[in-house]
Parts: C-alpha cells; sequence; structure tokens
C-alpha cells in the first residue's frame, strides 16, 4: 500500500500558538468540542480527530451514525458525548491475558486520553505516536508467531 497526504482546503496560517477562524471545515464527527464551541484551537483538536479515527478502525463502526448530523456540535461541543466504547472494552476484557487484549486495552487508553473535552488534557502528537508505535511492536512480535 501507498500512503498519500492531501489537502482538503482546511489548512489555515499558523500566527502564535492558537488558532482560530471564522469559518471551519472539517466533517462533523472528527471536529473537536472547542472547535464546535467557536473557540480558539491548536493541534490538540488533530489529536482528537486522530481520537475518532482511531475509534472507527478499530471497532468498525461510524461514529454517531444513529445521531442526526445537526445534533452532533451540540452532544459533542456542550454534551461532552463520544462514541461508544463498550465493544472495545468487552473485547479487550474477553481477550484479557492476550497481547490482543493488551493492544485493545492500550488503544482504549489512548482513544480516551485523546478526545477528552478539555484540549489541555488531551495527549500530545508525540504521545499518541509513541503508544501506536508500542501496539504495533506488540502486533508485530505476535506476528511473526503464527
Amino acid at each position: 500500500g501507498e500512503v498519500k497526504v492531501c489537502d482538503f482546503g482546511l489548512a489555515r496560517d499558523r500566527h502564535g500558538t492558537r488558532l482560530n477562524t471564522l469559518h471551519h471545515g472539517g466533517t462533523l464527527c472528527y471536529i473537536a468540542p472547542e472547535v464546535h464551541r467557536g473557540q480558539d484551537f491548536d493541534e490538540s483538536c488533530d489529536v482528537y480527530a486522530l481520537a475518532v479515527v482511531l475509534w472507527e478502525l478499530v471497532t468498525l463502526a461510524f461514529p454517531f451514525h444513529d445521531k442526526p448530523p445537526q445534533a452532533i456540535p451540540g452532544i459533542v461541543g456542550w454534551g461532552a458525548e463520544r462514541p461508544s466504547m463498550q465493544s472495545l472494552e468487552e473485547s479487550a476484557q474477553q481477550k484479557a491475558g492476550t497481547v490482543e487484549g493488551q493492544v485493545l486495552e492500550s488503544l482504549t487508553t489512548l482513544i480516551n486520553s485523546s478526545w477528552g473535552q478539555d484540549p489541555k488534557k488531551r495527549l500530545s502528537c508525540m504521545e499518541v505516536y509513541k503508544q501506536l508505535d508500542s501496539c504495533l511492536d506488540s502486533l508485530s512480535s505476535i506476528a511473526g508467531d503464527r
């Protein structure tokens, strides 16, 4: 496979460390709470979006599929609701004591630490990278056993 990086026209010039735009782009399910609320935002909104993508990849589900699109800014921005972690937590429990169970548990913690309501409490991009790298190392160790 080949990875391609693209720009959907959402990039903004950076001035200082905080960003704010009158019109923000993005897909509702992946927009961080502070952006929905019209507040200043920084790189932590990307960590939030990545957490939603990771949740999708691990659960094979679409976030807020049962909610009308116009409700998402309210439930994410002000209501602090996130996609359900139940299936991921149950999978981790079912595979407890295995490498796969440990990786699922690590991913659960990673996601929960990356999509919090307070951007200051989210993991940094480097912390996300290190945790994902650790998960990959763990999975690589069992792939060699098969």
